[in-house]
């Protein structure tokens, strides 16, 4: 019973991404990935940091874009009007 706690609690350090469940919600501007005429995206260096020590669950943030800081609604204003 005592492994079967410590292998569910190892799985559960492995598995679990730090901006991804402290994170909240996603926005629009942490998903896009960056154009040429942007700025580089800022990154949450809290959670980057706890993420570096189990490396899959930096992978996983990275991928879905939760290790960025959401961005301003000056970033986030975006036009759909056709020219």
């Amino acid at each position: 019973m005592k492994t079967i706690l410590i292998l569910g609690l190892a799985t559960t350090l492995f598995c679990s991404s730090c901006a991804t469940i402290f994170g909240g919600k996603l926005t629009v501007c942490q998903r896009e990935r960056k154009s040429h005429n942007q700025p580089a995206k800022k990154i949450r260096p809290v959670a980057f940091a706890f993420d570096a020590l189990f490396f899959p669950a930096l992978i996983y943030d990275f991928a879905n874009g939760a290790i960025y800081k959401p961005c301003n609604k000056t970033r986030c204003t975006y036009s759909f009007a056709a020219k």
